[in-house]
């Protein structure tokens, strides 16, 4: 479990190392460009577009993973209460019946 946590918890941490490196290029790019106000405008607006592409994917990935380890988890657990709620009444239909 605690594995699981910690995967959630580098992809957390790789999601917001790129959201930084991504701000951190954008006010670069605008502090060095050489091209004018509207094809910088056009040319942000594109890279924008594909790093919010790239975020909701990285987010899509970690939110199955953490679906998947849920529904793991439940499916093991209602299993084990199955089990102790059924163990004990097959255990007395195995037992002879002794009629008096």
């Amino acid at each position: 479990m605690r594995d699981t946590y910690a995967r959630q918890d580098e992809e957390i941490s790789v999601v917001g190392a790129f959201v930084a490196g991504v701000t951190v290029g954008v006010i670069a790019g605008l502090l060095f460009a050489p091209r004018a106000g509207p094809d910088i405008r056009k040319s942000l607006q594109d890279y924008a577009a594909h790093a919010m592409n790239d975020i909701l994917e990285t987010a899509m990935r970690t939110g199955k993973m953490y679906v998947e380890d849920l529904l793991q988890r439940s499916n093991e657990y209602l299993d084990r209460t199955v089990g102790e709620i059924f163990e004990p009444s097959q255990r007395n239909l195995k037992q002879p019946v002794v009629r008096l």
